[in-house]
């Protein structure tokens, strides 16, 4: 959805703000409201603005790109609009407020800065040594040992001989506590830049019916250790949006960026990004309005193959696993055999075990096998793969 095509009542913002302004302030002159193209000032109602010159000072703002209120006498003041209603008790109504959630959604700022992807400062990204440090001595979190890979544990054997994963630099492991009696080894693949934590990933080491991953989003970890000042819901918007991708903090966005469903995918492709699944990749609009170069690695199903055609259609590169197939089975003498090998290779990860060998991508020169020509359909046929 487009900027353009949410419904966003400015009147009704004021109207509410008005509301505010009444119940914090005694003095009538404090609830005048100056109207400008890009925001509106008044008297902060949180601090009370000033006492000496009321109505004139006006140090509240509220911002219509972000409907933030910032206060310029008391940062503690600041927070956004729907906060400040709830502060007052005022309420607001159920369409305006997700017509609100809506707008700042489709009005955060994201850029590239240099090599780095932004949204304004982040300044409230959380230090991996303090989760692990608060994850570890507080039991209602559900976590213990919740550290970097330890040599020759279970996630390390997991990792290095299962999956063939030997990078561990955004990979923890930990005890995950589902229950008083019933914990299991896990991998927390951390969605962050340096020491700074933007999300994670966890996942249990088993295969089938008892498999099972969690995604906590910068705004769950955020309250798991906040939880007398828990982020601002409007703010957390922003960080949420970006903290189910996985490495967006660190790709190089003059390069082309390789988009997988999963995060584990990413581990073997440089300069990638990890979804949390093949829905989240609509939610990734935001990067598709920057001209910046993103290919798309699809799972090998008929639903990631569906999606191929569907991106390919839009102008997108996208990753031919048909074309790869052919190549594969050219030289074998069992054709039906070597086409019964490549339909069972689902994704990235499952082609390097079945190669045994980590740099599959370098050793097959997989960057050859993306293509965003609309000639290249014939590579993207889902009847080949069985229904899910």
């Amino acid at each position: 959805m487009h900027m353009s095509e949410i419904i966003f009542d400015k009147e009704y913002i004021k109207a509410k703000l008005q509301e505010v302004l009444k119940v914090a302030h005694t003095d009538s002159r404090k609830w005048k409201i100056k109207e400008h193209s890009d925001r509106l000032q008044y008297s902060c109602p949180v601090c009370g603005d000033s006492e000496s010159a009321p109505g004139r000072k006006m140090r509240g703002t509220l911002y219509w790109k972000n409907l933030m209120h910032i206060c310029f006498n008391e940062t503690k003041c600041n927070c956004s609009f729907i906060t400040l209603l709830k502060k007052f008790n005022v309420e607001i109504d159920l369409q305006q407020k997700v017509n609100i959630y809506n707008y700042v959604d489709s009005n955060i700022t994201y850029k590239k800065d240099d090599d780095n992807f932004v949204i304004d400062n982040l300044d409230k990204l959380i230090d991996i040594d303090f989760l692990s440090e608060y994850l570890n001595t507080h039991s209602e979190t559900q976590f213990s040992n919740f550290e970097p890979v330890k040599k020759n544990s279970a996630v390390y054997q997991y990792l290095k001989y299962d999956r063939l994963i030997t990078n561990f630099e955004n990979i923890y492991q930990a005890v995950f506590h589902i229950t008083a009696k019933w914990k299991e080894n896990v991998i927390v693949i951390l969605n962050k830049s340096g020491k700074k934590v933007l999300g994670f990933q966890l996942r249990n080491l088993k295969y089938g019916d008892k498999r099972f991953f969690k995604i906590y989003n910068f705004e769950k970890i955020y309250n798991i250790i906040h939880q007398n000042d828990t982020l601002d819901e409007l703010e957390a918007i922003g960080y949420n949006k970006i903290s189910n991708f996985y490495n967006i903090l660190n790709v190089n966005w003059d390069k082309p960026v390789t988009i997988f469903e999963g995060y584990l995918d990413a581990q073997f492709y440089h300069n990638s990004i990890g979804a949390i699944g093949i829905n989240s990749i609509d939610e990734m609009s935001f990067l598709m309005n920057d001209n910046l170069d993103l290919q798309f690695f699809f799972d090998q199903d008929n639903i990631g193959v569906s999606k191929a055609l569907d991106m390919l259609e839009k102008g997108h590169k996208v990753f031919l696993w048909q074309k790869l197939n052919k190549d594969l089975i050219a030289n074998k003498k069992d054709k039906y055999q070597a086409e019964q090998y490549c339909l069972k290779i689902k994704d990235l990860n499952k082609l390097v075990q079945e190669m045994k060998n980590p740099d599959a991508v370098n050793k097959l020169k997989l960057q050859n096998y993306f293509s965003n020509s609309i000639f290249d359909k014939l590579y993207l046929n889902s009847s080949l793969y069985k229904k899910n």
